[in-house]
């Protein structure tokens, strides 16, 4: 088994057990505080996610630098830059949780208790963050993946808490967890870093970063800008409504995040060893892999969803429609994941900041336009799904810097890969509008079974040669 595959499957592991976790947690807490009360979590969590590009870049310069740094043995260097890009996470943590404390309340217009109680999850957050990426690039994913399992078993405090003391308690199980979960990433660190704070070095690492981190950032705001718009548009319950989508696409965004981690840290490290170690064909292969992956798991949460939620969530009921919308866009947006790990791995982050941003101006103008004849959820999620397929197909398209397609076998990579994506997705939507049968359960199982069945003779079809290839 390659070193690739064993690292995405130790850091996968824990992502994917502490996902179970993270989903069990959102799931009950949803339940027991309400679509008004979840939407204001929504929005902290919408800040949560964007808290790390107060750093500008100096986290994911260590992340795409350390691995090739450490394969051309400049270990000087890895030990500075790893320091100061540490000592800026603290200081910009502690900006956060003061500014944060101190306007939060005014310009959300949340009780200030529940400003109070998030702020210091930013600060601890974003440490958290930083230390995690330098994990990373040590190769160090196992021990990424317990602290991904043993966060997300640690939410579960959130639950208790909850249901004693409804939101208020949500957020002290939150405020716990989060400082947990730095302590035990403190504990396990085996790479030294020391606080230091150079301007000289801090402006090289923002510098080298900040493509990085805008092309990050307008990546956030493609699928972030649909709940921007709903909290704009439509109450707190709306956006709760809407929030159902993410409960059950979280746990594969962690999953995604893993996949990406390692794949990114080893092209990197490969390429820093052979500038030749990136071909179309390698990056079709593994993009194949992936769809097949994606589909499959997002496939069978898509036909289940009305059940589980009528059974379990039946205040969510209206947030269905819009649910399985972005889970289909989020196949598009989840299989690109290889081809921005090549752009990033080759340099190419300008090319790629105008695709996201392409992709970004089609969701925002596809909502606007959907909720001026349609003013609801669903037309919201629409203009995200148009914006993911944008994304996915510029990103496909846009690999001209590494191939002019004129190869035949090239040409006939790129049509068998856009065929297998958009006739998987054909046979999940054409099975979740099928009826088999009235009653709600028997018709659910019914329609994941035809889909294991011919989602399976489909996948193998198209994958059974690529497996090898990849070394697994």
């Amino acid at each position: 088994m390659s070193l690739v595959v064993k690292n995405i499957l130790r850091f996968a592991t824990g992502s994917t057990l502490g996902g179970v976790f993270n989903f069990l947690t959102t799931f009950l807490v949803a339940k027991l505080v309400g679509p008004e009360m979840w939407g204001i979590w929504m929005i902290f969590n919408i800040i949560l996610k964007f808290s790390p590009f107060t750093q500008l870049g100096v986290s994911e310069s260590i992340q795409r630098n350390v691995p090739i740094l450490i394969a051309e043995n400049k270990l000087e260097t890895v030990r500075i830059n790893q320091n100061n890009a540490y000592g800026f996470s603290w200081l910009m943590g502690t900006v956060l949780l003061v500014a944060f404390m101190l306007l939060g309340p005014s310009l959300l217009g949340i009780d200030k208790t529940y400003c109070y109680l998030f702020a210091p999850i930013l600060l601890f957050n974003l440490i958290s963050y930083n230390i995690g990426i330098v994990f990373r690039s040590h190769n160090q994913f196992k021990k990424v993946g317990i602290v991904s399992f043993l966060s997300g078993l640690l939410s579960l405090i959130s639950v208790f808490l909850a249901y004693k003391l409804s939101f208020f308690g949500f957020l002290i199980g939150q405020l716990v967890r989060y400082i947990l979960t730095f302590l035990i990433f403190y504990l396990i660190n085996k790479v030294t870093l020391n606080l230091e704070v150079k301007l000289t070095y801090i402006k090289g690492l923002i510098v080298d970063g900040t493509p990085i981190i805008l092309i990050v950032l307008s990546s956030y705001l493609v699928t972030l800008s649909d709940r921007l718009i709903i909290a704009n548009y439509f109450d707190d319950k709306s956006l709760g409504l809407y929030g159902l989508a993410y409960l059950v696409i979280n746990p594969f965004l962690l999953i995604s995040g893993s996949v990406n981690s390692v794949l990114y840290t080893s092209f990197s490290s490969s390429f820093g060893k052979d500038k030749t170690f990136l071909s179309i064909g390698r990056v079709f292969r593994y993009t194949k892999v992936l769809i097949f992956i994606y589909s499959a798991c997002i496939g069978l949460v898509y036909l289940l969803l009305p059940l589980v939620t009528s059974m379990f969530l039946p205040d969510y009921t209206d947030g269905i429609d819009a649910a399985k919308w972005l889970l289909v866009g989020h196949i598009f947006y989840f299989s690109g994941g290889i081809l921005t790990n090549s752009y990033f791995t080759l340099n190419k982050q300008k090319n790629r900041l105008l695709i996201v941003l392409l992709a970004l101006f089609v969701n925002i103008t596809m909502s606007l336009i959907l909720l001026k004849y349609i003013p609801d959820i669903v037309s919201v999620a629409l203009g995200s799904v148009c914006s993911f397929i944008v994304l996915f197909g510029g990103l496909l398209f846009g690999l001209r810097f590494m191939s002019h397609f004129r190869n035949s076998d090239q040409l006939k990579g790129l049509g068998l890969l856009i065929s297998f994506l958009v006739g998987g997705i054909v046979i999940l939507v054409f099975l979740g509008a099928f009826e088999f049968h009235s009653n709600l359960v028997i018709d659910g199982l019914l329609k994941v079974l035809s889909f294991i069945i011919v989602y399976t003779v489909w996948a193998f079809l198209f994958n059974k040669s690529d497996l090898k290839k990849l070394g697994v």
